[in-house]
């Protein structure tokens, strides 16, 4: 599995493995930190097939960013604050 500060999401490896641990572990949530995804990578470069992918990227700074990959079945519902602030990183 993949440890934190060990990979970065956007490392060509980093997805197929974290792909290939939900799949073997039969996981059907899994949150990740320090993704570092960008506006730049698009969902469908980051999605896991049979995950519906929720993400927040960090914005105007380096690193960071967070993710929630649930299997498909999940129904999700994004949780927004009224008081939503730019510097925090919540899903």
């Amino acid at each position: 599995m993949l440890k934190a500060g060990e990979h970065c999401m956007t490392k060509s490896h980093a997805l197929k493995h974290l792909s290939a641990d939900l799949n073997s572990y039969c996981i059907d949530v899994a949150l990740v930190t320090e993704t570092h995804f960008k506006a730049k990578h698009a969902d469908s470069a980051v999605s896991i097939p049979d995950y519906t992918l929720l993400r927040r990227d960090r914005a105007r700074r380096k690193g960071g960013g967070v993710s929630l990959y649930a299997r498909s079945e999940q129904v999700l519902t994004p949780w927004t604050s009224s008081a939503d602030d730019g510097i925090f990183e919540l899903l």
